[in-house]
């Protein structure tokens, strides 16, 4: 137990260095408290290394609040504009329209709006169900090759947001919806998140949701890439089956369009999303990265001195 020992000594010492850049709420405490359960029960112990990298990213994503001053005080504003308009500028009688202005003077309605409000919350748990089923699969047929496709899945979506979000701190982009509240005038510190087009919703319905869930944002220029879009096309890249690829890709492309319709993100930033997702299934299907998904399995489960599997 003392490779265990040391390793609990550790993970102590990092989140009270984390804790004291960006102190623990609520959430935090939770997702370490299921941890901690999950991994005290040996039967339930594998279910626990499964969720850490769901936790691990989400924990890595809220730390960008700590930079949001730094942030707004960098944030590009006419680049990406500038390039959407000159790629995919669309002439109209009011001139040439971005793709999300196009959408705003043409399409906006009631039941697009709720449908979209729906599916675009849907992203986290796109990757969930991904992962339960890989789960439930592995258990059901007890064969190692399943059990394995687990692994370079749930650590390459880590290492998925760990890409994004150092994109997204290196070189932080306004959303559309930013530009057309402010235009391309910089923003006087860190500001809260929009729902955008998103408060449509709330007003549809009656309810305080999208509004005050997006005001809590920990970074609000965290447009490129989209993960919103990267979450739906990490699954479809890892799903086996032309059946499943071929929901995936349907599910990523509407994604794709309500990251734009909702004046959430670009076009560009929707091509950073798939770019990011391609990117990672790339490095882990290297001869020289292949392998690093189990190993950091196998090297949690010792720090128990068993090996634990789905079974």
């Amino acid at each position: 137990m003392n490779r265990l020992f040391t390793a609990a000594i550790a993970m102590s010492a990092i989140l009270a260095t984390y804790s004291y850049f960006n102190p623990l709420r609520i959430e935090h405490w939770a997702m370490i408290s299921i941890s901690v359960v999950l991994m005290a029960i040996p039967r339930l112990r594998e279910f626990g290394i499964v969720l850490l990298p769901g936790f691990g990213s989400l924990f890595v994503y809220d730390f960008l609040r700590v930079f949001a001053e730094s942030a707004a005080s960098r944030v590009s504003l006419e680049l990406v504009p500038t390039a959407e308009t000159a790629l995919f500028g669309i002439p109209t009688e009011q001139g040439v329209l971005m793709p999300y202005q196009y959408m705003q003077a043409t399409l906006v309605n009631p039941v697009l709006d709720v449908i979209g409000g729906a599916f675009y919350t849907s992203h986290a748990f796109i990757v969930f169900g991904f992962a339960l089923f890989l789960v439930l699969k592995a258990r059901h047929t007890k064969d190692p090759a399943d059990r394995d496709r687990i692994y370079p899945f749930l650590w390459g979506f880590l290492l998925m947001n760990l890409i994004a979000n150092v994109i997204q701190l290196v070189w932080p982009v306004a959303p559309p919806w930013y530009i057309e509240a402010h235009g391309f005038v910089p923003p006087d510190g860190a500001i809260p998140g929009d729902a955008a087009g998103l408060s449509r919703v709330d007003e549809i319905l009656g309810i305080a949701y999208f509004t005050p869930a997006y005001l809590m944002s920990a970074y609000a220029f965290g447009a490129m890439p989209s993960l919103h879009v990267g979450f739906p096309a990490w699954v479809t890249l890892n799903a086996q089956t032309r059946r499943g690829k071929t929901i995936g890709w349907t599910v990523t492309a509407a994604m794709s369009f309500y990251a734009v319709y909702l004046s959430h993100h670009f076009v560009l930033d929707v091509g950073g999303g798939l770019a990011v997702a391609a990117i990672t299934y790339v490095i882990l299907n290297s001869e020289t990265m292949s392998d690093a998904p189990k190993r950091i399995h196998l090297w949690i489960v010792g720090l128990f001195q068993s090996r634990t599997a789905i079974s």
